[in-house]
């Protein structure tokens, strides 16, 4: 079946829906809805105190949070993806670029970066690594998020319209391309403008 959901642009397509676990969801922003429940019903794990200690990103945590995160909804949550997506690196690749980045926190956390730098930095890197199914977007926003809260900093108030085709979508896509080419500025700019 191809694309039982009608997706905005540049968001992963919806290609297979037989690991949903939900029955009923017929349209798109039936399924975002259910996602957004499930992931309240997470940040309210994650975040519900204040900071306590600087988090460990490690694989396992990703691939926990992302489970946490979809887990009610995909039974493919946490779970790296087995297929090549519309955008993010060959599915061989996922395991190994994500101790790379688990690697490089460490060292941006030895060198002393900024905090918002290194929370921009995880953003970009997930979503450009892209490893799960779906999510990845919303699961890069929330490790960056759960990276700042743990270290005391603000966390962006994401704009509500990230998930259509409006000028704030536009711009956090332009943001993320910026990335792409090794210009981390615009989406730490972006970032900056919602704290």
């Amino acid at each position: 079946m191809k694309d039982p959901f009608v997706t905005p642009p540049h968001a992963t397509p919806i290609e297979d829906i037989s690991d949903l676990k939900l029955t009923g969801i017929t349209t798109y922003a039936a399924l975002c809805n259910q996602e957004a429940e499930n992931i309240l019903v997470a940040k309210g794990k994650y975040f519900s105190e204040g900071p306590k200690k600087r988090i460990k990103v490690s694989e396992r945590f990703l691939k926990k949070v992302h489970k946490d995160m979809f887990g009610s909804i995909w039974s493919w949550a946490g779970r790296y993806r087995k297929s090549q997506t519309n955008i993010g690196i060959k599915p061989y690749l996922i395991s190994v670029e994500l101790i790379k980045l688990c690697d490089d926190i460490k060292y941006w956390e030895e060198e002393n970066w900024n905090f918002l730098e290194v929370g921009a930095q995880i953003h970009h890197r997930l979503a450009s690594i892209h490893p799960f199914e779906n999510g990845n977007g919303r699961h890069a926003r929330f490790i960056s998020d759960l990276y700042l809260h743990s270290n005391g900093h603000l966390i962006p108030k994401w704009p509500i319209d990230l998930s259509n085709d409006a000028p704030g979508r536009t711009k956090y896509i332009e943001a993320l391309q910026a990335g792409d080419k090794g210009d981390i500025h615009p989406l730490i700019s972006y970032m900056e403008n919602y704290l």
